[in-house]
């Protein structure tokens, strides 16, 4: 490899659909642009994966060379190849830092139109079992409803004008793995709470469209009290939850896999906009996107 080449790719999250996707509900995810991730291919003596400046650990870097040749990357190319990763997300946030990863990595190798195939595939030596929601956000331009039977064929959402809120994301603080809690969910007796997530999933997109603002928030709660009994809500992120109420928000729930990651919160928009002038740690997203 005798030059560099480089992409680059965004975070995403989820307001309503995570684990429910994977049994057929569909997913709402909106594009995170504020956070961004860059991968840099160059020439090297040997194989070796960085992020932000730091060399990682063997374990990770098998990881990174196993999704770039998932992603459409050589053995005999990255032989010779030191990948530098550059991102502000969050690892192990809920934000999709391993789809932004994979999809910066298909970008090198694929036309657009073959990227989210090669970035799907890739990303499951990091989550196992992947819906492809999380790679179909990072790539896309608005918020989309994600459908696994349609798979790259996703639907373009549109919520209703006029909001009186905007959404909020704020860290927990406790970082977690998205295989971890997948697998710990494959146990039948959750199927009733699954048939309930399922609804709501459904039924959080179709207000939103609506505009139905009154009962969106007892919407999001519904979907946090099932998410509670599932137990994706641990300590970190229901202090979260309570923190972010005491500031105003009307509703919060987990965005991702859970137990730690990211918290979403639903504020009223006047509020919001003041809050992200002192609060560093937040971060604003429209309900229409951004």
């Amino acid at each position: 490899m005798s030059q560099s080449r480089s992409s680059e790719s965004h975070a995403k999250f989820i307001v309503s659909g995570e684990h429910a996707v994977l049994a057929g509900a569909p997913c709402l995810v909106y594009p995170l642009k504020q956070l961004r991730l860059g991968v840099e291919i160059v020439s090297s003596k040997h194989f070796e994966a960085v992020l932000n400046g730091k060399v990682l650990s063997e374990d990770l870097a098998h990881k990174v060379w196993s999704a770039s040749l998932r992603s459409g990357h050589t053995e005999e190319a990255l032989r010779s190849s030191k990948i530098c990763i550059s991102t502000s997300i969050p690892i192990a946030s809920g934000l999709g830092s391993s789809a932004a990863l994979c999809v910066a990595l298909a970008r090198l190798t694929r036309p657009e139109g073959e990227v989210f195939s090669a970035a799907h595939h890739a990303e499951g030596v990091f989550h196992g079992r992947s819906s492809g929601a999380d790679p179909a956000g990072v790539m896309a331009k608005g918020p989309i409803l994600y459908d696994v039977a349609k798979g790259p064929n996703y639907e373009a959402f549109v919520a209703a004008k006029d909001a009186p809120y905007t959404w909020v994301l704020c860290p927990s603080g406790a970082e977690r793995s998205t295989s971890h809690v997948i697998s710990n969910l494959a146990d039948s007796s959750k199927e009733n709470l699954m048939a309930s997530l399922i609804e709501v999933s459904k039924k959080i997109p179709r207000l939103l469209r609506e505009g139905s603002w009154t009962a969106l928030p007892e919407a999001i709660e519904e979907a946090t009290e099932i998410h509670r009994k599932m137990g994706l809500v641990n300590e970190s992120l229901d202090a979260t939850f309570k923190r972010m109420r005491s500031e105003g928000a009307v509703a919060t729930k987990l965005t991702g896999a859970g137990r730690g990651g990211f918290a979403l919160g639903l504020y009223p928009l006047e509020l919001a906009t003041k809050l992200s002038s002192t609060k560093s740690e937040h971060l604003l997203v429209p309900l229409h996107g951004n």
